[in-house]
């Protein structure tokens, strides 16, 4: 049928090539001459490591800066161990994450990647250091038992301390 359509192709050890917007009419043949894929990539690779010095598993991913922009992700081993290969050279911020969605962790790189280089990229998730504490009451004073509390996301250099108990 007719429509705009994107296409993605893909090779081993080549920068994903993408076009979106390819208007075709029904039954329309459309030539796109030669598609030139770039080899300059590279790789990302590294452990890991949790507050026990240990590797540990983790979510990892890079965003790719530029003209080649996109995203990889990949799972560590038991070990903590990852590889991502097939980067596109430049700019690329490698990430991790640990635990469950925003109550987890995360930590990022920015790094320089060179065609043909594979760069090590180690993360080390330490002991917390952080702690939010306080008493939930109603408004006479009378502490609640049944109040449900989430905490979310993360400062990485706080500028504030809480003094008082929880608002």
């Amino acid at each position: 049928p007719a429509g705009n359509f994107g296409l993605v192709v893909q090779a081993s050890g080549y920068i994903i090539w993408k076009r979106q917007g390819l208007a075709l009419a029904e039954g329309e043949r459309k030539d796109l001459g030669v598609i030139k894929l770039d080899g300059s990539t590279g790789s990302v690779k590294g452990t890991v490591f949790g507050p026990d010095g240990k590797g540990m598993k983790a979510f990892v991913g890079t965003i790719i800066r530029g003209r080649n922009g996109g995203r990889k992700y990949a799972r560590t081993d038991a070990s903590g161990v990852y590889q991502m290969t097939d980067i596109p050279a430049g700019k690329v911020m490698v990430f991790a994450h640990i635990g469950k969605g925003s109550l987890g962790a995360s930590k990022t790189k920015n790094i320089q990647l060179k065609s043909g280089e594979t760069k090590q990229c180690d993360f080390y998730f330490g002991k917390g250091g952080r702690t939010l504490s306080g008493k939930v009451t109603q408004a006479d004073g009378t502490p609640l038992t049944n109040a449900k509390i989430k905490a979310a996301g993360y400062i990485s250099k706080p500028k504030f301390k809480l003094s008082s108990g929880l608002a």
